[in-house]
């Protein structure tokens, strides 16, 4: 790096200093009271925002946070409480602004969105979203963490396979739908099938949910094995049976191993897409790290802008910290 690109970063965290601003809080702003996307599949997205708490004041029943749903546009909202307006963040669609509404009371404001078309939420499961709420501290500062999975595609694609007596219709799909989102369904439309034939693709799709039907047994064929009940939406997912070298390129391989290997011919004939993917995703992860350690700071700087990932952040702090020192 150039001695006056490096004179040009010390000034300019000098001058954030001087405006009483700590560098370390400048990047809050893109992670703090914004909802962010943490995965992002065709049949499975999860999002999660952090929202400062110190200011929150009761919606209903002592909770500071009110979840509502608007069936038209599809979207998941939380409404928020300030002490002198209410914001309204939309969960499915990262990176909106906040909506203020500058009501007096929560009567006026609920009023006022149910006019609009949002609903409150009784079984969010129903809807397709599992969410996660908890008291979080972020970057020492202390916030409300909401994490919503959003299931809606992946139940909608399960929903017709089941509909239409199809396995093959879910076949490949790796990302696992929660037992509760479409139990019940699956369990009404076995009771009311009206052959054997239709009866085994039901007990496939089944086994692959990791659902028990009545009358079905562990002889029915099936390609996947079944998805543990407790199994997290955010764990690995392996629904088919793997080669020996599938679990060391996942966890042990070198980053130069695993590069060689995905390049190679022979991965593709060895690997299902989901597995590529997993090995994929570790590639990149290998990828950071390595930047994370060896990689000057402007590329630290440039691959921050571009990922947002909170340990560049850290480590550009780190360097620029290493740079005043010498």
């Amino acid at each position: 790096m150039g001695h006056t690109t490096v004179k040009k970063l010390l000034l300019l965290s000098i001058l954030f200093l001087l405006n009483g601003c700590a560098l370390n809080r400048l990047f809050l702003f893109d992670e703090i009271d914004k909802v962010n996307v943490v995965k992002y599949t065709p049949h499975v997205k999860v999002h999660r925002a952090y929202f400062t708490r110190t200011d929150l004041k009761p919606i209903i029943k002592g909770k500071r946070y009110l979840f509502l749903y608007h069936p038209r546009r599809k979207a998941l909202v939380v409404l928020l409480r300030k002490p002198n307006r209410f914001l309204l963040y939309t969960l499915t669609t990262p990176h909106k602004a906040a909506r203020p509404l500058y009501t007096k009371s929560v009567r006026q404001t609920l009023r006022k969105l149910y006019k609009e078309g949002y609903k409150s939420v009784k079984s969010l499961q129903q809807l397709g979203f599992s969410v996660k709420v908890g008291k979080r501290r972020y970057k020492r500062v202390k916030t409300i963490m909401v994490e919503v999975h959003d299931y809606r595609a992946l139940k909608s694609l399960y929903r017709r396979a089941i509909k239409e007596y199809r396995y093959a219709t879910v076949a490949s799909v790796d990302e696992h739908l929660p037992k509760p989102m479409i139990e019940g369904y699956l369990k009404s439309v076995y009771a009311k099938a009206k052959n054997p034939a239709q009866r085994s693709e039901l007990a496939k799709i089944a086994r692959k949910l990791g659902i028990t039907l009545r009358g079905m047994t562990n002889t029915s064929a099936s390609t996947h094995t079944t998805h543990p009940a407790s199994l997290q939406p955010e764990e690995l997912q392996e629904s088919d049976p793997i080669e020996p070298l599938y679990p060391y390129y996942l966890r042990q391989a070198s980053l130069t191993e695993l590069d060689h290997y995905l390049k190679s011919s022979k991965s593709y004939s060895e690997l299902t897409n989901g597995e590529r993917q997993m090995l994929t995703h570790r590639l990149i992860q290998l990828k950071q790290e390595k930047m994370l350690k060896d990689a000057p700071l402007e590329d630290l700087i440039a691959a921050y802008k571009e990922n947002k990932d909170p340990r560049f952040k850290a480590r550009i702090l780190e360097r620029i910290k290493e740079l005043q020192g010498n």
